[in-house]
């Protein structure tokens, strides 16, 4: 029998023979031994995404505490505790100071407390947005976690 072209035509045998293809247990195969590399690298990779995200809270804290040293300088005294009650207030409170985020989700900690036990001094207190949240004090001396 003759194709259209005047080629023979394949035999019901001979269609998909001398082909390349994988079975369905090669493909089986692969995608286990992806899964189990997948098992082994995705705490690893979860584990860096958050300790990058604590890293960042802590770089943003740092921030906040050279925003509040240029705050002083210019006001001779930290910003007042009856004013920053949350997050949006000590935004506003440091906003010639320092940018934030307009959402306090977008932002890499959330406020936790503010308080001034006198002009000179002040404690804030945030989280880190990882899996620990981790506490974060923020004072004139530094940064601690």
């Amino acid at each position: 029998m003759r194709g259209p072209r005047g080629t023979a035509s394949p035999g019901r045998d001979e269609g998909l023979r001398g082909q390349g293809g994988f079975t369905l247990v090669e493909l089986l195969v692969v995608a286990a031994i992806l899964a189990v590399l997948a098992s082994l690298l995705a705490p690893k990779v979860l584990g860096a995404l958050d300790d990058a995200r604590k890293k960042a809270a802590v770089a943003d804290a740092g921030n906040v505490r050279q925003a509040m040293e240029r705050y002083l300088l210019d006001n001779e005294q930290y910003p007042d505790p009856a004013a920053v009650t949350d997050y949006a207030s000590l935004r506003t409170a440091l906003a010639g100071y320092m940018g934030f985020p307009a959402d306090e989700a977008k932002a890499s900690f959330q406020f936790v407390s503010y308080a001034r036990p006198n002009p000179d001094a002040y404690t804030l207190q945030v989280k880190a947005r990882d899996r620990n949240q981790t506490a974060i004090t923020v004072t004139p001396e530094g940064v601690t976690y």
